[in-house]
């Protein structure tokens, strides 16, 4: 079991991605605090868990993960019950409507933030402060989104909270890594939770900001399982995962890559071929004089002259850009 002996905090467990972590981590031994607002599906999930004979447990906790005074209470709470805290689940999280931001209201804005950006920054915060007087110093694990590394896959308040979570964990990730202390972040795609059920039946979503959201995605690709989700949580919260810190970890069924535009998709979306000082630029970068390939053995260079020419690419030369990039 590798969590046998582990204090844990997991937001949002009263359904969905963080019931099945919280479950999963005590199936593996871990006493697991779970934090959400309804009593009633915490007082359930720690009854499965006892049912079921798993060797950890379950202790509910009633809160809103909103709120300083919760978050700042589970850490205490768990420390007070365990002695300790060795890990933190940031899960809990809310959609928006996929409003753009000229459609966006100021209270769809502040609730959105209150819960997936003001809510991790509580529990981090005290967290922190925790772990480091601590002999072990454990690790935190956000749940981010496959939002919060691209800006089209959201409305704009949910699509900026979770940039916001990507750049507190690689920043906390990096501020501690000397410490012994690591922080990091999963990123799902499309889960089968509540979230997404509600989302679906929401009178009130942005058809529009929907509809863009939505454009280019692969309708073949699956949505998840919690209990794929927790899989990976669970990972980079095991000492299997010792070495990683300040990283965010896409678990999508590939909707990210399936997402990007090609190189030559993008050229054409701008209306033609692009000049060649600015292709030799996003081919090569900074070292655009240097070689940039060898296409069948043989060394190709860029001159100097060739970056000041204001010409376009022939179109043949479009099919070079993916050995150009190698």
């Amino acid at each position: 079991m590798r969590f046998e002996g582990k204090s844990v905090v997991v937001t949002g467990a009263s359904s969905g991605m963080g019931r099945q972590i919280a479950y999963d981590f005590a199936k593996e031994g871990a006493t697991v605090v779970a934090v959400a607002r309804r009593e009633e599906r915490l007082a359930e999930l720690a009854s499965q868990a006892e049912a079921d004979g798993l060797p950890g447990k379950i202790l509910p906790y009633v809160g809103d993960v909103s709120a300083r005074e919760t978050n700042d209470g589970v850490i205490d709470f768990a420390v007070e019950k365990c002695g300790k805290l060795d890990i933190l689940v940031n899960n809990a999280g809310i959609m928006d409507g996929f409003e753009p931001i000229g459609d966006i209201s100021d209270e769809r804005w502040d609730k959105v933030f209150a819960v997936n950006v003001k809510g991790p920054m509580y529990a981090m915060r005290k967290a922190v402060q925790v772990m480091l007087g601590q002999e072990t110093k454990g690790n935190i694990v956000n749940v981010a989104s496959i939002g919060g590394t691209n800006g089209a896959r959201a409305g704009a308040a949910y699509t900026a909270s979770k940039h916001a979570l990507v750049g507190m964990t690689e920043n906390t990730g990096y501020m501690y890594a000397h410490e012994g202390f690591r922080c990091n972040a999963i990123c799902p795609g499309g889960v089968e939770t509540e979230i997404s059920g509600s989302m679906m039946a929401d009178s009130g979503i942005d058809q529009f900001g929907m509809g863009r959201a939505m454009a280019g995605l692969d309708k073949e690709i699956r949505m998840g399982k919690p209990e794929e989700l927790s899989a990976a949580v669970l990972f980079v919260a095991s000492d299997d995962a010792s070495f990683m810190t300040g990283a965010c970890v896409k678990v999508d069924g590939g909707v990210s890559v399936n997402s990007r535009r090609p190189f030559t998709t993008c050229m054409r979306a701008r209306g033609g071929h692009l000049p060649v000082a600015r292709y030799l630029l996003a081919a090569c970068g900074a070292h655009m004089l240097r070689p940039c390939c060898r296409l069948f053995g043989f060394a190709i260079f860029l001159p100097p002259w060739l970056a000041g020419l204001n010409a376009v690419l022939p179109p043949w030369l479009v099919g070079l850009n993916a050995v150009l990039r190698r």
